[in-house]
């Protein structure tokens, strides 16, 4: 409500539609904690204004319409939970990208270090005499140490014991993500479109719609190389002309796994379900 004044013109004068408005913003206010802003059982009228508006409602019309809201606000409510848990189940997933996002940074940059010490050796029976030793003491971070196929080409690498390739570990979990994704984006286009329809206008909804939503919108790349638009702000736009952003794109594109919401697509179906009062 915008003024006490406003608040008391809606009980005494408002039309039915204010009136059920005017109710359910307290009702789901006094019914949702939202960290910071208010505590549960907050609202903004008093027992007797509560009662009063819940007796005004006297006509068959009046019955319908708050039945309807009523009705509404359970639905936004689920949805609004399922989004949630949702939201929970996507995080874990983008926590296991990260985790492996690093581990394979690791596995570069090991082998990078190995590589220089190991091309910085003046002479072969050295260079022979460290290899020797990595294959010695071959064990890091799930993975084997040793000498490339040729060597002397190639120098060290690190071979994975994992049971599958990390690339693929990465790839699964990065469609994992992007299809929770298209299922969060999903019921948050359920839940919009479902308000601004009936115009159901409730404060509250709306901001948890939208700190959910935000929450989905972030760019949780544990590295700017996993994620293209982190590339893009830290070193595609530094690219001197078209040739060379091509060129280092062609580069880093290899390694952006971290989906992007803009880029998830609304699921149709999902969405037909849901708005049929479904759920999937």
């Amino acid at each position: 409500m915008n003024s006490t004044n406003d608040l008391s013109r809606i009980l005494t004068k408002g039309s039915a539609k204010q009136r059920a408005l005017l109710l359910f913003n307290d009702m789901v206010e006094k019914s949702f904690v939202k960290e910071g802003d208010w505590k549960e059982g907050k609202g903004f009228l008093t027992e007797p204004e509560q009662k009063q508006l819940w007796n005004s409602f006297n006509t068959e019309s009046e019955v319908r319409l708050y039945n309807r809201f009523l009705g509404l606000q359970q639905d936004i409510s689920q949805n609004l939970l399922l989004l949630k848990q949702l939201q929970f189940k996507y995080q874990g997933t983008i926590a296991r990208l990260s985790g492996y996002c690093l581990l394979q940074h690791e596995y570069t940059q090991f082998e990078e270090t190995l590589n220089a010490i190991y091309y910085a050796i003046e002479t072969p029976e050295q260079g022979r005499k460290v290899l020797d030793v990595m294959e010695m003491h071959n064990h890091y971070l799930f993975a084997t140490i040793g000498p490339a196929e040729h060597p002397d080409r190639d120098g060290v690498e690190i071979r994975e014991r994992t049971g599958l390739p990390l690339k693929k570990i990465l790839d699964a979990l990065s469609c994992r993500a992007m299809e929770e994704l298209v299922r969060a984006k999903t019921i948050v286009k359920v839940i919009r479109d479902t308000i601004e329809e009936n115009e159901f206008d409730i404060e509250v909804f709306k901001d948890m719609l939208d700190e959910e939503e935000k929450t989905l919108q972030e760019d949780r790349a544990p590295l700017p190389k996993f994620s293209r638009k982190k590339t893009e702000e830290g070193i595609l736009k530094h690219a001197d002309n078209a040739e060379q952003r091509q060129r280092m794109e062609d580069i880093f594109r290899k390694n952006w796994v971290f989906p992007e919401y803009e880029e998830a697509a609304i699921s149709e179906t999902l969405y037909k379900v849901m708005r049929q009062g479904g759920q999937m």
